[in-house]
């Protein structure tokens, strides 16, 4: 049973006593569209708007702790070291603020900052702009340790891997170059402009061109490893795991591919563009898509899951903590949407209310077994509907061991619910 909204300044909260995948848990508006994407810690959720504010949300409400005005738009994501938050604003400034309460601690002139966003690695910063220069900030002394120029704005983020700073260029390039003093170790020429960012695994940098390509560079020299085509743009970032390279594409797929040999795994049709950089936690891909939708797949075969709308283009990236992914919209909201466990209405609220109406299992996820003691008599289904078994009021024993894996509900006589996951 949903509850009605409760409207809450510009917080909005709905939930149920378990949420399902893909359920808003909150939202939160801002002034303008949101083009920044999230970084949530310490049950606190951090990003940039159009309304030229840097906020911090409370993760479990939306309720807001602190917002902090630049002098313009903030495209730029937010990075934190030693409770110091780095982001970049078009206003011409890298912000240092204290994430404690949102006081500024330092402004860096570093020129306008689009979508570049701060790299955070051995006591320095690494972050583009759009006066054509990638800066090395020194964070002890906050000076200026080199700047490196290129031919045109610098809108991907730059990666640092073993003593090289790796990022693209809107002149078509994408570039390394030595961390210790700016100096160019190579830099592979593309057909197009770059905005996606780099990821590098197994000495191989991965890093999407608006001319269709995905491309897979030896990290040492540059060398070629492979290209994967796409039809259109890869403004999309990639993302690495279970061997596979993750990028959406704007004609409108999100793509897994091999990371070995550029060969693909699968891929997913959205209905529109996918700019926004996709994220993988506990066997889900999460990504948005400029259809309005923020989607849920399986990461190793691309099963759809669910998906959640909103008002506008998403653009901005996913960030997943605590069974929750955040994500910004065109909208102007932040929103918080359940991933497989329930939040809504946490579970101590709830046992504290109704305890011996309480589903537990374990483990959770789980693999070829699963325990669940349940108030009542109830049963287990996939997540598109199908039933898998019926469990007995109290202790069940259950052999998962033929399960698929994926997200499974269960769901007892007096409608309780709990979310469970093989992975």
């Amino acid at each position: 049973m949903k509850y009605p909204f409760l409207i809450l300044g510009l917080i909005f909260i709905t939930g149920s006593i378990y949420a399902l995948p893909g359920d808003i848990i909150w939202k939160f508006k801002t002034g303008e569209g949101i083009y920044s994407s999230p970084y949530a810690e310490n049950n606190v959720v951090y990003f940039g708007s159009c309304d030229k504010n840097i906020y911090a949300l409370d993760a479990n409400d939306g309720s807001l702790r602190w917002s902090l005005k630049t002098g313009d738009e903030v495209y730029s994501s937010p990075r934190i070291a030693n409770n110091i938050l780095y982001i970049g604003s078009k206003d011409g400034y890298l912000y240092e603020v204290n994430v404690a309460d949102g006081s500024l601690n330092y402004l860096h002139s570093v020129g306008s900052i689009g979508y570049s966003s701060p790299c955070i690695s051995n006591g320095m910063i690494y972050i583009g702009s759009e006066d054509n220069n990638l800066y090395a900030i020194n964070i002890s002394d906050k000076k200026i340790k080199w700047k490196f120029k290129t031919d045109d704005y610098i809108r991907s983020t730059p990666c640092e891997f073993e003593g090289t700073v790796f990022f693209g260029g809107w002149d078509s390039y994408i570039y390394a170059v030595n961390a210790a003093d700016g100096s160019l170790k190579w830099k592979y020429k593309t057909k197009y402009s770059i905005i996606s960012s780099p990821a590098v695994f197994q000495n191989k940098v991965h890093i999407g061109s608006d001319d269709g390509f995905l491309y897979s560079l030896n990290a040492d020299d540059g060398t070629l490893n492979w290209k994967f085509e796409a039809n259109w743009y890869f403004n999309s970032s990639p993302r690495i795991a279970n061997d596979l390279v993750y990028a959406g594409s704007n004609d409108s797929y999100l793509y897994a591919i091999f990371a070995d040999n550029g060969n693909l795994k699968w891929k997913y049709l959205t209905g529109s563009w996918v700019f926004s950089s996709p994220s993988v936690s506990d066997g889900v891909v999460y990504v948005g898509s400029w259809d309005f939708n923020l989607y849920a797949l399986e990461a190793l075969n691309g099963d759809f899951l669910w998906k959640f709308p909103t008002e506008n283009r998403l653009e901005s990236s996913p960030f997943i903590y605590n069974n929750i992914v955040f994500i910004g919209g065109i909208d102007g909201y932040l929103y918080a949407v359940e991933t497989y466990g329930f939040t809504g209405f946490k579970e101590k609220e709830f046992s504290e209310s109704i305890p011996a109406r309480k589903i537990t299992v374990s483990p959770n996820p789980f693999r070829n077994r699963l325990d669940v003691f349940s108030p009542s008599e109830g049963s287990v289904y996939s997540i598109s509907g199908q039933l898998m078994l019926r469990i007995a009021k109290g202790f069940n024993r259950i052999d998962t061991s033929h399960w698929d894996a994926g997200v499974y509900i269960i769901k007892t006589n007096d409608e309780k619910k709990k979310i469970v996951r093989i992975k």
